[in-house]
């Protein structure tokens, strides 16, 4: 996970196959639980909500596996599936976070959410208003490292506490988030910095609801 150890190709390729395997074993399982909920007939009535806490490095930038150390794409990039009855399905492009999810779930079945969140229901229409100017946040916190990131559909910079540096990246341009352009200092990366500055804030000082 630390990236130490000098795996040869052959190797690598291997721990994708092992992580391949697992997901087969899921897929096998879930189908036996999809078919028993539709013999038991509760599949017209079931809302089901599928979801990865993180994602996973396969040696994509250096000979690093694993999770929890970066804020790269591979890692923050995870499933979400939400299977609604009678829904026709579709795939969405918009910029969705697993903060979504509890909003989602409450006016589905109609409960009121009672303090200010920071989560938008994935039933709101993609090309709403709301989605429109939305950014998304990350932290991670591992041993004596914390990092920060935030996220437009356009942009994305992420806060290094230990190393104290910053990352900036023009997703429109460069997906693969490979060219740091945060020695430029672009306006929008000022703008984006102060709204983490404000997060991070409330993150390690959390107010009381």
């Amino acid at each position: 996970v630390g990236g130490k150890v000098q795996p040869t190709e052959q190797q690598k390729e291997f721990v994708r196959q092992c992580y391949n395997a697992e997901i087969y074993f899921f897929d096998q399982n879930f189908g036996h639980f999809m078919r028993k909920l539709k013999q038991l007939g509760l599949d017209k009535n079931t809302v089901i909500i599928i979801f990865g806490d993180h994602g996973e490095m396969f040696f994509d930038r250096d000979n690093t596996f694993g999770h929890g150390k970066t804020l790269y794409k591979e890692e923050i990039s995870v499933p979400l599936i939400v299977s609604l009855p009678d829904r026709k399905s579709n795939e969405r492009t918009d910029l969705v976070s697993l903060v979504d999810i509890y909003p989602t779930i409450t006016e589905l079945i109609g409960a009121k959410i009672q303090h200010p969140i920071d989560g938008i229901s994935l039933l709101e229409p993609s090309d709403s208003a709301k989605r429109a100017r939305r950014t998304i946040f990350y932290e991670l916190t591992y041993g004596n490292e914390a990092r920060w990131g935030i996220q437009s559909k356009e942009f994305k910079l992420v806060f290094d506490k230990q190393k104290g540096n910053e990352l900036f990246y023009d997703l429109r341009k460069d997906p693969q988030e490979k060219q740091d352009l945060s020695a430029s200092a672009p306006r929008t990366m000022q703008a984006m910095k102060a709204l983490l500055s404000a997060y991070v804030q409330k993150s390690v000082t959390p107010s009381a609801l």
